[in-house]
């Protein structure tokens, strides 16, 4: 795995790292996400309960918006 360096644009200052899985990491998320489709693990659900854990996610963005504006 190589490592990729994130620069703020701002400053062209290195602000962290990531790093590039290559095809392999790829492919596993892909046979991941498919697997969880077919088991109906997020499209199996009621509206109601989709718009539950939609309403947590979109809580959990309004309590940590500095720190995720801060890593945009």
């Amino acid at each position: 795995m190589a490592a990729i360096a994130v620069i703020n644009p701002a400053t062209e200052e290195k602000i962290g790292e990531t790093f590039d899985g290559g095809q392999k990491a790829v492919d596993e998320a892909v046979a991941r996400a498919r697997a969880s489709f077919v088991a109906g693990t997020w499209h199996g659900k009621p509206p109601a309960a989709r718009a539950k854990v939609l309403w947590r996610i979109a809580d959990l963005i309004e309590q940590h918006v500095d720190e995720l504006a801060a890593l945009d």
